[in-house]
């Protein structure tokens, strides 16, 4: 699968490196550009040596579920403080959710 998605990275940061500009070559979205960019050559960095990397992925995803925990634990807080709306709420939470899943994906995904 890691091939896969190092081919797929590289494909999508050729997009994103050609729509980061206008007309006149002037970049118009560097930090797009750069999330790609960093993205990519993770991607591939890892395709290249899974081994190497699957301990401290781990961890990075362990951190990245504390956080989405911790930001779970705010938005009920400032919910039930009155200070956001249940739309604001839920909004947030699909947010929090899609990073969770993404966690959690990325953890049980098998080199």
């Amino acid at each position: 699968m890691s091939q896969a998605e190092s081919a797929m990275a590289q494909v999508q940061v050729v997009v994103v490196r050609k729509a980061a500009y206008d007309e006149d070559g002037k970049l118009i979205h560097p930090q797009l550009l750069s999330q790609y960019e960093k993205r990519t050559t993770a991607i591939v960095d890892y395709a290249a040596r899974p081994k190497d990397f699957t301990p401290l992925l781990h961890a990075h995803f362990d951190v990245v579920l504390a956080a989405v925990a911790a930001g779970r634990d705010e938005l009920v807080r400032l919910h039930r403080a009155v200070e956001i709306d249940d739309e604001v709420l839920h909004e947030l939470e699909r947010d929090l959710d899609l990073a969770e899943l993404s966690a959690v994906s990325a953890k049980a995904t098998p080199d």
